[in-house]
């Protein structure tokens, strides 16, 4: 015997005791182990394990058209093929009985289903094989339809055609006439009546009846008149035909009942199949349930694959809704709580459909349910398109709960109807404080009491004086305190109604300090004014010393023309350096304006102005300053402009180590911005040295070498940055210099291009 672990054993024991009934097979269709279910299911013993399932269950060799383990066959041989699960149609399959019951074999009907069980590598290992038995289910059908098959033959017997009726009433005539006492005839009579009420027609019985008084008539004319109890006939007579026309009309109403009943069931069958609601009916005592064609076709099932069971329904409800339905069913039943729930059964398809159900049950006068009938609607469509609404509500919700923005919705009455988290922070009022409320109540005055007319005026004439614009204004807080907002309006429309929705933001901040900006612009305007006050004062009197100075030189130098040379020289240096601290001040002065003044001359020609700066400009002979084809027809603003490149081409020739050079200015355009170049063929600039050229009082070479206040770049660069460009230089230690600096383009530039 083998031996198995204790984990082994317990699952062994757990798989032997599950309800369901389930076989293990090898690919070779072996029986490895069986559930009990299983066995009792089969009438067979765990003496199958081991064994072939085709050895063990054959087909019936009585049953010529059994096919049960050929289909088996196929779908097993079809797993192992395929790897993937088989759902097989109910299956006539025949099970032998043991022996010690007789050994033949028993009509039974399944519903099979294969899986296989795969291993790492994707092979099949085993199969597992588990059948329902729904033999009764099967057995029901087929009772159900010989019934209706015994019905319709019932109506197409020759019972229903006149002539029997006719010649039993000729029968009856031929009986009354020959015994002697005509109490006979009431009891031939019945044969007729049996006639009558077999017919379908409902106005038959009355023309039987009619046939039945004429031979009574008759039978009564053509006794003997030894035989005629004149009395007696007419009493007998006067009886049966009474009785024969009481039960007439008895019959035809019967069956004028019938026809309606009928009737009443066809419209029932033709609403029901109208209907676009499923139908379902439930026996509670015995657990039978009807399902509607519709219904069936919600599910998307055929007639064989739905039991007509309770359980059946119970087993498609999803799980998360199952407790809930259930509570819901049994409230109905025993508190007689309304009927009328949502949940999900199991598509054919394996998916959830959403059922919308209503019902009504019937109790027995001890209160007992009986019966429950309801109603089930596919309201699949509306519950994803309410998942999506709900979906894309939460997504609104979540942008409005998060923007920084206050955010007010109102109706065309002015009525707020939503109320952000922001615009709570920016009001100090909570959202179900004003909702409902108007929304002057976050306005002050003139605004509060203007806003209903604007309002009402905007919806009759569509003139809009905030809506569609936006517009800065002031609210009013819960405390009373006022603040300016930026307000935005935009108008919405939901079908017939009309929607607006308001953002607001607190500028508080932003007011504040354009107000400090003011102030320090008004306090820079001023310390600028003192500066060229002081600037130009300061230069004003220190040039009078200077040109006393310069005076005295050229007076010394003219008196005394016999001066050695080397006092001559020191009388040169001297007007040098006047001249040096001349040009230095009217420098600094230009630096101290720079940037700030303002040029209303029109716009010029780029390379017009460089042409003008080379007249303007003492170029040495040999030097060569040449204007790139790129310059022309770009139009720049002269004053400024013509300070930077004046400095630039004059400080590459004062620089420059040769007697012969080249300087060349170039442009390109890219965005909103030029790029302007000049560049030399110098000594070049050493890179440690390129952040310092541009600050004042700075010269790489000895003044007494090259003359200059060592202001020139200083003062690009600010004209430059005050511009809103930047200046740099690309040099090495080898030959020229490459001075760059962007300048934007002006507001009319942008606008004659955008036109």
């Amino acid at each position: 015997m083998t031996q198995h672990s204790a984990p082994e054993q317990a699952f062994k024991t757990i798989f032997e005791s599950v309800p369901g009934l389930y076989l293990v097979l090898t690919p070779a269709f072996e029986i490895v182990e069986a559930s009990n279910a299983y066995l009792k299911a089969t009438m067979t013993t765990r003496d199958i394990i081991g064994k072939n399932i085709f050895d063990v269950f054959p087909d019936n060799p009585e049953d010529p058209k059994a096919t049960g383990a050929g289909n088996l066959r196929a779908s097993l041989e079809m797993v192992l093929e395929s790897r993937v699960a088989d759902t097989m149609a109910i299956q006539k399959y025949d099970i032998r009985r043991p022996e010690s019951q007789g050994g033949e074999f028993e009509v039974r009907y399944w519903r099979p289903l294969n899986s296989p069980v795969l291993d790492s590598r994707g092979n099949v290992t085993y199969i597992i094989h588990h059948a329902e038995d729904v033999t009764d289910f099967v057995k029901l059908q087929q009772r159900k339809a010989r019934q209706i098959n015994d019905v319709e033959r019932v109506a197409e017997q020759p019972f229903r055609q006149i002539w029997l009726p006719i010649t039993l009433c000729l029968v009856i005539w031929v009986a009354d006439i020959s015994l002697p006492a005509g109490i006979a005839a009431g009891v031939l009579y019945i044969p007729f009546i049996c006639c009558s009420i077999w017919h379908r027609q409902s106005g038959m019985p009355f023309i039987f009846a009619c046939i039945a008084t004429i031979l009574a008539t008759a039978s009564y004319l053509f006794k003997p008149a030894s035989q005629v109890d004149l009395w007696v006939e007419l009493i007998n007579r006067g009886f049966t035909l009474s009785s024969l026309w009481l039960v007439a009309v008895l019959i035809y109403l019967g069956k004028r009942s019938e026809i309606s009943l009928h009737e009443t069931l066809e419209r029932q069958n033709l609403v029901m199949r109208g209907l676009s609601v499923g139908i379902l009916d439930w026996n509670i005592p015995t657990g039978e349930l009807y399902w509607s064609a519709k219904f069936k076709e919600i599910l998307g099932v055929q007639d064989k694959e739905l039991l007509p069971h309770y359980n059946e329904f119970t087993s498609r409800l999803h799980p998360e809704d199952r407790a809930r339905t259930l509570k819901a069913i049994s409230n109905h039943l025993n508190k007689q709580e309304p009927y009328d729930v949502e949940f999900r059964l199991k598509h054919a398809d394996g998916n959830y459909v959403w059922i919308h159900a209503k019902g009504q049950a019937q109790w027995d006068k001890y209160g007992r349910p009986q019966r429950m009938v309801g109603s089930a609607d596919d309201i699949t469509w509306r519950k994803q398109a309410q998942i999506r609404q709900e979906r894309n509500s939460a997504y609104l919700e979540a942008i409005t709960n998060t923007i920084i923005d206050g955010l007010i919705t109102i109706n065309a009455r002015g009525i707020i109807k939503s109320f952000n988290p922001a615009a709570e922070k920016l009001f100090g009022y909570k959202a179900k404080e004003v909702i409902g409320k108007n929304v002057k109540l976050l306005m002050p005055e003139p605004y509060h009491g203007e806003h209903d007319r604007y309002l009402s005026n905007y919806m009759h004439t569509g003139n809009a004086k905030v809506i569609g614009i936006g517009r800065e204004v002031t609210g009013q807080r819960k405390d009373g305190s006022i603040f300016p907002v930026e307000l935005g309006v935009n108008e919405m429309r939901i079908g017939k109604s009309v929607i607006f929705v308001g953002t607001i933001r607190d500028i508080s901040e932003r007011k504040e300090a354009e107000r400090e900006r003011r102030e320090y612009m008004q306090k820079l305007e001023h310390s600028n004014k003192d500066l060229d006050a002081f600037v130009y004062v300061a230069s004003h009197d220190l040039k009078s010393p200077l040109r006393a100075i310069d005076n005295l030189s050229k007076w010394l130098s003219e008196d005394l023309p016999n001066l050695n040379a080397e006092n001559q020289e020191r009388l040169k240096k001297m007007q040098g350096r006047v001249r040096r601290m001349e040009r230095l001040l009217d420098d600094i002065l230009e630096y101290s304006r720079a940037g700030r003044k303002t040029d209303k001359s029109p716009p010029i020609d780029a390379a017009m102005l460089v042409a003008e700066i080379s007249e303007m400009l003492d170029v040495p002979e040999g030097f060569e300053i040449i204007a790139d084809p790129s310059l022309e027809g770009i139009m720049i603003p002269r004053m400024p402009l013509q300070q930077v490149f004046h400095n630039l081409v004059s400080n590459s020739i004062k620089h420059h180590d040769r007697k012969q050079g080249t300087v060349r200015i170039a442009v390109y355009r890219e965005g909103a911005e030029f790029h302007f170049t000049v560049g030399d063929d110098g000594p070049g600039i050493p890179p440690e040295y390129h952040e310092r050229v541009f600050e004042m009082f700075q010269t790489l070479r000895p003044r007494d070498e090259v003359e200059g206040s060592g202001m020139g770049l200083a003062l690009v660069r600010k004209i430059i940055n005050r511009a809103g460009g930047v200046v740099t230089l690309k040099s090495g230690a080898g030959r020229g210099a490459i001075f760059s600096f962007t300048w934007p383009l002006t507001d009319s530039q942008t606008m004659r291009e955008a036109a």
